[in-house]
């Protein structure tokens, strides 16, 4: 079986623009398999292989049941919920090897939440309206290795502007895809240490690294910036390492003390 793509979309409002991404993704030799994450109706011309049906249920509520309560943020964090719980199960169970997403801030922040779920080096694509300007990107990429591909045009129909960002995105979520095979499995096959760094510390880094390089072990520096400690302890939880130098500590004290 040939690469397959997990394409995430709120069909209720953004059915044409899904269909002609798949499109463009299938004509590069992958299999689609498309999620329905949109709330307020069913698709017309787009037979998804997850419904949304099957994403609210998944998230804790049936869809009539959710529609119902006409609360915005309820539905979104119930498809959240369902979203990330099925596609977690999907790629332990080796049903797709990347991930692509598109749409404003609701589209985006259903999009990313399930790419920040999956394992460090999932190919994760998330076009985006909102990745430029003002927007900040922290919830929506976090410590994960989430590609923001801004839209530069809103995402509504099939324009000349807007199919020119889709055939970048399919293009590089599908190279991103084929280079992929197998190399996560090799990273955590090394004798890898994390070392977190700072200006202060790095004369003493530098000389750890030195010595356990010559030990054969591989270091992983991590810049202690506010996220750096953060995305150290994400990757030590998905066993990453086989151990850990932490020379920097002072985001402990700044989550404490607010520093």
């Amino acid at each position: 079986m040939g690469a397959q793509i997990l394409l995430i979309a709120t069909l209720d409002t953004k059915e044409t623009e899904a269909a002609y991404l798949k499109q463009l993704l299938e004509a590069k030799d992958v299999q689609v398999i498309v999620m329905d994450t949109g709330v307020l109706a069913a698709p017309r011309k787009i037979t998804p292989a997850i419904s949304r049906e099957e994403v609210a249920l998944a998230g804790g509520m049936d869809i009539d049941t959710l529609v119902a309560t006409g609360n915005k943020g309820k539905c979104i964090d119930v498809m959240i919920k369902g979203a990330q719980a099925i596609a977690k199960k999907m790629f332990a169970a080796g049903e797709f090897d990347g991930v692509i997403s598109f749409g404003g801030a609701q589209g985006t922040n259903i999009g990313t939440a399930v790419m920040k779920n999956l394992p460090f080096g999932v190919p994760k694509l998330m076009v985006s309206t909102v990745a430029s300007g003002t927007a900040t990107f922290g919830p929506f990429v976090g410590t994960k290795d989430v590609l923001m591909m801004h839209s530069v045009v809103d995402v509504q129909g099939t324009n000349s502007l807007i199919t020119r960002i889709f055939e970048n995105a399919a293009a590089a979520i599908c190279g991103m895809v084929k280079n992929n095979s197998g190399q996560i499995k090799d990273c955590k096959g090394k004798k890898a240490v994390a070392l977190s760094m700072l200006g202060t510390t790095t004369p003493g880094a530098l000389r750890a690294q030195k010595l356990l390089e010559a030990e054969g072990y591989e270091v992983i520096a991590f810049h202690q910036n506010g996220t750096g400690g953060i995305a150290m302890e994400d990757l030590i939880g998905e066993g990453f390492f086989c151990g850990v130098l932490d020379l920097n500590l002072h985001e402990i004290a700044d989550r404490l003390v607010g520093g």
